[in-house]
């Protein structure tokens, strides 16, 4: 075995918060361009 082998399971934390704030950018940016449609907390007030 190397001696550079890295355990996959050290990565996978990591890797798992990498794409939830992908995610959170991708809804974020989503948001941003459409608005927020019917959850807008603005609908009611006249």
């Amino acid at each position: 075995m190397s001696t550079n082998s890295v355990s996959i399971s050290s990565h996978g934390p990591q890797a798992i918060t990498v794409m939830k704030n992908a995610s959170m950018l991708g809804a974020g940016l989503l948001i941003a361009s459409f608005g927020s449609g019917p959850l807008s907390l603005e609908r009611n007030v006249q």
